[in-house]
């Protein structure tokens, strides 16, 4: 599920995550929201894995391992698209300039 908030010149896209959707698939459907891409074509179309950037598995981990995720929050920055992970939620909002 998505949705755009308005946030400065760069909108920010929201993706929630369960036990059906782990986080890192999240994080890369939001970017894929930015840039108006298919997911499936996302390392040929966006020129990058998140694999790159973070370890999708730790994540993933890191989330699904806490009992109470309302706890968990986590900011990242991947190749130019800035991520809060918090509250079965992730936005991500491009820091770079649309292309």
């Amino acid at each position: 599920m998505s949705s755009d908030s308005d946030s400065s010149s760069h909108p920010t896209f929201e993706h929630t995550y369960d036990d059906e959707t782990p986080v890192s698939t999240a994080i890369i459907q939001a970017v894929c929201a930015v840039e108006n891409v298919d997911p499936v074509d996302a390392p040929a179309d966006l020129g990058f894995t998140l694999y790159e950037h973070v370890d999708p598995e730790a994540l993933d981990r890191i989330v699904k391992e806490n009992p109470d995720s309302a706890d968990v929050q986590v900011e990242l920055l991947v190749a130019g698209y800035d991520g809060l992970i918090r509250n079965e939620q992730v936005d991500v909002q491009s820091v770079r300039y649309f292309r």
